[in-house]
């Protein structure tokens, strides 16, 4: 579980970056961005907190789609706004990720710790 928190963390900190480079572009309207920034606050609510029991698992697979659903809403938003190519490709990317990342809490949201295993989930 550590491994998905840290690319949780990396994810977030990932979209908080572009959202902040998306300042720059004049063609990127407020909204966009506003979009990006909740989308990376859902990350980076969950990405400090141990996520050993199933109701913290499931919080990081909440954030994870709640990511998901920003970065779609962010999309929709570019398509709206009629923005180039590149910003479009960037949250593309970000949204891939974010699904990817979504489908691996999915995956260990159930998992058990094992007595006497040291740190090992079945």
């Amino acid at each position: 579980m550590n491994r998905l928190r840290t690319c949780v963390a990396m994810l977030s900190i990932a979209t908080m970056i572009v959202a902040a480079i998306f300042l720059m572009v004049p063609e990127v309207h407020l909204s966009v961005i506003v979009a990006m920034g909740i989308g990376g606050a859902a990350l980076a609510i969950v990405a400090p907190f141990e996520a050993m029991d199933r109701p913290a698992r499931r919080r990081v697979l909440y954030a994870c789609l709640a990511h998901v659903l920003a970065m779609i809403a962010t999309l929709g938003l570019l398509v709206v706004t009629e923005a180039s190519i590149r910003p479009l490709s960037v949250v593309a990317l970000l949204l891939t990720v974010g699904a990817v990342l979504s489908g691996w809490a999915f995956k260990s949201r159930n998992r058990r710790r094992r007595v006497g295993w040291n740190d090992y989930y079945d």
